[in-house]
């Protein structure tokens, strides 16, 4: 994929959080994009709807007061505006019957959600369990959560972070255990956590170094020292009614 391509669709850490397109491969290339029905949601800048228009697939891009003017010009760049729709989309109430979409697709987003948008105490495990079961509940039955989420990993990545910002994070960055216990309503949940230096050290020049790295140490390093869980879920084709 060319890099200015990639760039677009991933926008920030692009050689770490990029790797979630190769763990959600095998998901979209079963599917048959005339027939297929696919939410993005949090998309703001509409990169994850690039990826998927670009394949074919028709998707709606949804966030909070609506994408942004830029997912519409990135859309229009690409010359797949045709495949995409826009929403302003409150996660916690979607505005859609149940068994809507076959695929429900975000990147870096849950742990950033709040049930009341200007109340960071709102943004708890809790809520952010309440959102993942509405898009468990707009899932088909046999249909997939496809995600990227922003993982705590280290004390080094915890110290960055809060040197970056300022003090001000402004995130709940979870664990694989958690990202379980929030996706534990489907049937199957797979994760593959990446990332150990990642972007980290661009500011030095060293990113490419970093990202070299990265490939050949994360298969040997152990899961809470990585910063990034991709995620595949997929609901039960059949539900058990209580």
């Amino acid at each position: 994929m060319p890099a200015a391509l990639l760039k677009d669709i991933i926008e920030w850490d692009v050689r770490s959080w990029s790797h979630c397109l190769d763990f959600w491969a095998p998901v979209i290339q079963r599917m048959e994009p005339a027939s297929t029905r696919i939410l993005t949601v949090g998309e703001r800048n509409g990169g994850i709807s690039l990826w998927l228009a670009l394949q074919g697939f028709s998707v709606i891009c949804t966030d909070l007061g609506g994408p942004t003017k830029r997912a519409r010009e990135l859309h229009h760049e690409y010359e797949v505006s045709d495949r995409v729709t826009y929403a302003d989309i409150n996660v916690f109430s979607m505005p859609y019957p149940e068994a809507s979409f076959d695929i429900v697709a975000c990147k870096s987003m849950i742990g950033g959600l709040k049930l009341v948008p200007r109340d960071a105490t709102t943004r708890t495990l809790a809520n952010q369990s309440r959102a993942v079961a509405e898009i468990h509940r707009v899932i088909k039955p046999g249909g997939f959560f496809l995600g990227a989420e922003n993982l705590t990993g280290t004390w080094f990545h915890r110290k960055i972070r809060y040197w970056m910002k300022s003090g001000r994070v402004g995130w709940r960055h979870l664990t694989c255990t958690e990202i379980d216990q929030l996706f534990s309503s489907f049937e199957i949940v797979e994760q593959q956590p990446f990332g150990f230096l990642g972007s980290h050290f661009s500011l030095l020049g060293l990113d490419s170094l970093a990202a070299a790295i990265d490939s050949c140490a994360c298969p040997l390093l152990p899961a809470h020292w990585k910063y990034i869980s991709l995620i595949r879920a997929r609901k039960a084709q059949r539900e058990d009614k209580a």
